[in-house]
């Protein structure tokens, strides 16, 4: 994976959830999880916010996500497999570092 493509990729928070929740679940979880987690992270009412996540997963994310060869979905099942656990980790953590930076500057002003 390259720059553009890490930063294509951490360009949406959803995407950032998604791949926290595969990290977290070994590699493997569901697009019905997914949806759970990113709905639970909306100010919507939670069943909106599960039905929007969900269309958001497998229109836009997953297949984006899939073309980056980060992970593999299954559209009959759900099922949702990381598939680049070693380019996925680092940009992980420099997501949490920019997020701590940007927090500590924000202290300051």
């Amino acid at each position: 994976m390259n720059q553009h493509e890490a930063f294509e990729i951490l360009a949406d928070a959803d995407r950032q959830h998604i791949l926290y929740e595969l990290v977290e679940n070994d590699g493997v979880s569901t697009v019905s999880d997914l949806s759970q987690r990113i709905a639970s992270c909306s100010d919507t009412a939670h069943e909106t916010a599960f039905k929007h996540a969900k269309v958001s997963l497998v229109h836009n994310h997953l297949p984006r996500l899939e073309h980056y060869g980060v992970l593999e979905y299954d559209t009959r099942s759900g099922d949702v497999v990381l598939t680049d656990t070693g380019s996925v980790e680092p940009i992980l953590n420099a997501a949490e570092e920019v997020e701590r930076t940007v927090a500590g500057a924000a202290q300051s002003i």
